[in-house]
């Protein structure tokens, strides 16, 4: 399943103050989608669509879904319950990383239960663009603060930027983003993709040479390596990542981009999950939304914590 599905999202729990990074003019930008440029994860409006689109075919498929949705919180649940170390125990990036990717197994047979379910047979690729961009225009997905006005400023300084993400549909995602953007989109979306059949599938990366689903923290670390491969990225160029939640960990952390975490109040499942970690800090700032640009001291968070 995707990230954070159906979990509420916590109060503040700490004021923190905003202040103006200084211009260090990041040529190579990198995205995560759900939650990060969009102010919510999208899991239901895409489900709906699939249960609309077999609505229209004579099938039921509400009940289907919400079992589906169940099947993978039990089983989600299940295993933190046993996962040892404890949430509370995971002190270091390397047990957090190790967690997350532990979650492999549980990802995929989620994933695999979407597929052989049928929800999604029969969708177009054009439909699914289709659906993204009505999402946008009926107020279904909503686009975080300053996302196109960021998009305006990378193109006018000749920056490239791209997608990584574990949603089901790169094409939906492609249609959410020309709506908002009011132009059509030729940049690279590293995410997964639902053909005819309903069938999930992934990015080829080259790290296998297969398609590979994207569903944890290790095959978004692949898939946003590749993308700055292809961009001929080398250490004259400056790269940043945006995400929000604990699938982007490493992505996040990796010394070939700076990481920048977004969400309200610094309240994600992941800066919660960073501020327990003794290691040295390399994310050092987040971000509530992209106006302006403004970033949030992410050092003063750990001080204050």
């Amino acid at each position: 399943m995707e990230e954070d599905i159906m979990k509420p999202e916590p109060k503040p729990t700490q004021a923190l103050s905003i202040v103006r990074p200084m211009d260090e003019r990041f040529t190579h930008f990198i995205f995560d989608f759900d939650g990060t440029i969009t102010t919510k994860d999208t899991i239901n409006v895409i489900a709906n669509i699939g249960i609309a689109h077999q609505h229209n075919r004579g099938k039921k498929f509400t009940r289907n879904w919400a079992n589906l949705v169940k099947s993978y919180l039990d089983e989600f649940d299940n295993h933190t319950e046993k996962y040892i170390p404890k949430p509370f125990e995971r002190t270091t990036l390397e047990e957090e990383i190790k967690f997350q990717r532990s979650l492999k197994d549980v990802e995929l047979r989620s994933f695999n239960r979407v597929s052989t379910s049928g929800l999604f047979v029969g969708i177009s690729k054009e439909q699914w663009e289709h659906e993204g961009k009505a999402a946008v225009l009926s107020g279904k997905v909503e686009i975080r603060r300053g996302f196109k006005e960021l998009v305006k400023e990378i193109e006018l300084r000749n920056g490239v930027w791209g997608i990584v993400s574990v949603n089901f549909s790169k094409d939906f995602i492609r249609g959410v983003l020309e709506q908002c953007l009011e132009k059509r989109v030729n940049i690279p979306i590293l995410a997964n993709s639902l053909d005819e059949h309903g069938i999930i599938c992934g990015p080829v990366l080259e790290e296998t040479g297969l398609k590979t689903v994207l569903a944890t923290s290790d095959t978004k670390l692949s898939a946003m390596l590749q993308l700055l491969k292809s961009w001929k990225h080398d250490d004259t160029a400056k790269a940043v990542y945006y995400g929000d939640s604990p699938t982007d960990l490493e992505c996040l952390f990796d010394p070939a981009v700076k990481g920048v975490v977004v969400g309200q109040h610094g309240n994600t499942d992941l800066l919660r999950s960073l501020l327990t970690h003794k290691d040295p800090q390399l994310v050092e700032t987040y971000t509530r939304d992209f106006d302006k640009n403004a970033l949030i001291n992410f050092e003063c968070t750990l001080q204050n914590s």
